[in-house]
Order: structure tokens, then C-alpha cells, then sequence
């Protein structure tokens, strides 16, 4: 082979040389991160657990939230209570009314009505035995002025311990009248106008005024 020959060869073997070291090069260029690289990276701030300072104030938000809660809940408990309070006291007051007009009316609705104009209640039916007519019977009395009955009336007359025979005019008409059917230990409520009592004479009430007696029978 001559020079041309050989130097051919020489340059193509200086090719293959050249392109296997720009490829090592290239190889080897990728090299591994750099410790310093490694270190930048284990610099970064990583993810991490919530501060406790901010877990602290977060509960006691919880805490003070769940207390106002209950106070909330407490005032208005305590308000439905009172509300409801006021409005039982003022249905009382309104039944306790109700209850004295509808007294009122059987108080006078109470009164049975006898000859010449007596009318009489009984307060309180006795057990004993049941007045006699010509009998003899104690029993203690107040006589009162207009509305006795409702034991506002001023007091004329009274006695504790009263004795008379019953149905001998011992006494007014009114009582023979209205005493009758009494019994012993009874309380009654006696009415006697002017025409049963003591007529046009002014024993107190004023001339010709009805009155009002509360009997009640000790003995007979």
C-alpha cells in the first residue's frame, strides 16, 4: 500500500478516536448531583406538623365558643321559664277572679227562699238532731247590717249562747221561719225583711232595712 494509502487509514482512524471520546465525554458530562446540590436540596423547607402554639389557640376558640353556646341556651331556657311562669301566675289570677265573681253569684244563688220574704243558706249542714218546734235551743248569733252575708256589714247585735222555744214568738218571725229544718252543729245565714223583723223600727241598719243574721245551732 503507498503513503496515500496509510495516511487515509491514519486519518480515519483519528476520526473513530475523536468520535469515541466525544461520546465518552458526553457520557460522563451526566455526572451525579453534587454534594452541594444535595445539601441545597435538604435545605429546602419540608411539610410539617401544624405549630403547636396554633393547635392551642384553636382549642380554646373551640372551648370559648362551646361556652357561649351553653350560656345562650341557659338564658334562653331561663326566659321560656320565667315567660311560662308569668303566664301560669296570670291565669291564676284571672281563674282566682273568675272564681270570686262565680262565688258571688252562688253565694247569692245559695239562698232559699221562705214565707214573707226569709231567705236562708246553709253554711254548714249539722249532724246532730234536727231542730223541734216548741223545743227548746241554744245557739250563737250575729246580726249584722246590710250584706252580712258577705261578712262586711258592721255588727248590730250578738250573742254566744242565745236560749229559746222555737215557734212560741220568742223571738222575730224571721227566725221561726227560717230556723226550720236546722240542725245541731249547723251554721246558717239568715235574711229577714222588714215585714219577718221588727217592721218600720231602726235597730241599727236604718228604718225598715232588711238583716242579716249568721245562727249557729249549739243545742236542741
Amino acid at each position: 500500500m503507498g503513503r496515500r494509502g496509510r495516511k487515509n487509514m491514519d486519518d480515519d482512524d483519528d476520526c473513530l478516536e475523536r468520535e469515541h471520546m466525544r461520546k465518552r465525554q458526553k457520557t460522563t458530562g451526566k455526572s451525579s448531583p453534587s454534594s452541594s446540590a444535595i445539601g441545597e436540596k435538604a435545605n429546602e423547607p419540608s411539610p410539617t406538623a401544624p405549630n403547636d402554639a396554633e393547635k392551642a389557640a384553636k382549642k380554646r376558640l373551640k372551648k370559648q365558643l362551646q361556652k357561649e353556646k351553653k350560656a345562650a341556651a341557659m338564658k334562653s331556657a331561663q326566659e321560656n321559664q320565667k315567660k311560662t311562669k308569668d303566664g301560669d301566675n296570670s291565669s291564676k289570677v284571672i281563674e282566682k277572679k273568675s272564681n270570686a265573681r262565680d262565688g258571688k253569684k252562688k253565694s247569692s244563688n245559695r239562698f232559699i227562699p221562705c214565707r214573707k220574704g226569709v231567705k236562708y243558706w246553709d253554711v254548714c249542714v249539722g249532724k246532730g238532731p234536727v231542730l223541734q218546734d216548741r223545743k227548746k235551743a241554744h245557739v250563737k248569733y250575729l246580726l249584722r247590717a246590710a250584706d252580712g252575708t258577705k261578712g262586711k256589714g258592721k255588727i248590730l247585735d250578738c250573742d254566744s249562747n242565745f236560749a229559746f222555744r222555737m215557734g212560741k214568738r220568742e223571738v222575730i218571725e224571721g227566725w221561726d221561719i227560717g230556723m226550720v229544718g236546722m240542725r245541731q252543729g249547723g251554721k246558717r245565714h239568715l235574711v229577714v225583711p222588714k215585714s219577718a223583723g221588727y217592721g218600720m223600727k231602726d235597730v241599727g241598719a236604718g228604718s225598715g232595712a232588711d238583716l242579716f243574721f249568721e245562727i249557729t245551732l249549739i243545742s236542741c
